[in-house]
Order: C-alpha cells, then structure tokens, then sequence
C-alpha cells in the first residue's frame, strides 16, 4: 500500500501494483495543516498527526478510527 497525505481532511491508501484506491480516511484535522502520516511497523494501523497537535489512529482491519 501507499499512503497519501494531503492538507485536505483526508489520507489516501493506494495499492501499490495496481494504482487503485483502497481507502478513504477522514480526518478532523484543521483544513490546510500539513498533515503527516505513516504506518505502524506491523502495517495494521495508520497514524496521523498536524501541526495542531492533533494525533490519530486508524485501525485499517477494521476501519475504525481509535
């Protein structure tokens, strides 16, 4: 997978052989904050942050934000 990250409210998951999107993740991050985002080592969740100070959890088994 690749992990897009934008100033939007929202993290792309692409699968990286086929270039197809595999999900949508919204946040409630503030608009037009840098957000950045990585994987955990384990690759089962996403982990994003601003500059807000603002940190968030995505389990991606389940799809529920923690």
């Amino acid at each position: 997978m690749i992990l897009l990250s934008s100033n939007e409210n929202v993290l792309t998951l692409i699968d990286a052989y086929e270039g197809k999107v595999m999900k949508k993740l919204t946040t409630n991050i503030d608009i037009g904050s840098n957000i950045e985002a990585g994987f955990t080592p384990d690759s089962k969740y996403v982990i994003s942050g601003s500059e807000g100070r603002k940190i968030l959890f995505w389990n991606l088994e389940t799809d529920n934000h923690i």
